[in-house]
């Protein structure tokens, strides 16, 4: 007996020695070519992965959110920019009345026991026209200012429920039986299987591509992350089918036990039988 890797079937099987038929034509390189031919054109047709950790900025609400938000900074700054026009130009003109009525009762030959320019009726009138342009002017602009800053307040709070919903979005698309998972408990349902898998020629998964190879066909929820390859395990059908893939992948059961059993012994709360 020994153990060879067939490349039609994408894992290890075990034949007997003097099964030279199987052996044989794992070693004809006419059979080698075809058989890479054939594995070349099922990668292809197997669906590109998702990509991973992509930018925020490239969901289509996101960008919508841009949008406005942009378009809210856009009709801040023009109303701004008008108020603040017509506030100069009011200002200026009344600057302007003010100089002249200043002049006027400079010029005048009224007797007054205070400064008749400081006490002049115009002068006054036009400085209170003054006073009055100011308080307007300080008004609108609050209320642009707390207009603006609403609306953005607005957006920028319908942004962070997208994000919210962005981040929850991998486990609405795991399986249904998975919908109880989420970021605080999904990694009690991680089986990390990096003693299994690693790169060198005595293991039979060296890499993502054999255990996306192994597992594709599993009915399992696999992947890998910063700690290492894994499968969510939440029941003891999970763990049946984790069990009879990496059997028929090649592993002996004893190997692949010492492996799972110790990380199921500090979840098994989570266990549940069908």
């Amino acid at each position: 007996m020994r153990k060879i890797f067939d490349i039609e079937l994408g894992h290890y099987r075990i034949v007997n020695e003097d099964d030279n038929t199987g052996f044989a034509a794992s070693e004809s390189p006419q059979n080698q070519e075809g058989e890479q031919k054939a594995e070349q054109n099922q990668q292809q047709q197997q669906p590109v992965q998702q990509e991973q950790n992509k930018s925020v900025e490239q969901n289509e609400k996101i960008q919508q959110i841009n949008v406005e938000l942009d378009a809210e900074n856009k009709r801040y700054a023009a109303q701004k920019q008008t108020v603040t026009n017509t506030y100069n130009a009011q200002k200026q003109s009344a600057q302007d009345i003010l100089t002249a009525a200043t002049d006027a009762a400079s010029d005048s030959d009224t007797t007054s026991l205070y400064d008749k320019v400081a006490t002049s009726r115009d002068v006054i009138a036009a400085k209170k026209k003054i006073l009055d342009l100011d308080m307007k002017f300080a008004e609108d602009i609050n209320n642009i200012e707390l207009n603006h800053a609403r609306k953005v307040n607005t957006i920028e709070n319908n942004r962070l429920q997208i994000l919210s919903q962005l981040n929850n979005e991998g486990f609405l698309r795991l399986p249904e039986k998975y919908h109880f998972l989420n970021e605080s408990n999904v990694q009690q349902a991680k089986i990390y299987l990096n003693n299994l898998v690693r790169n060198d020629d005595d293991f039979i998964i060296r890499d993502m591509n054999g255990f996306k190879r192994v597992f594709k066909d599993s009915e399992l929820v696999y992947g890998k992350d910063k700690t290492g390859y894994y499968v969510l395990c939440v029941d003891t059908d999970d763990f049946n089918k984790l069990y009879g893939t990496m059997e028929e992948a090649g592993y002996l059961r004893d190997e692949i036990f010492s492996t799972v059993m110790p990380q199921v012994l500090d979840r098994s709360g989570m266990l549940t039988d069908k």
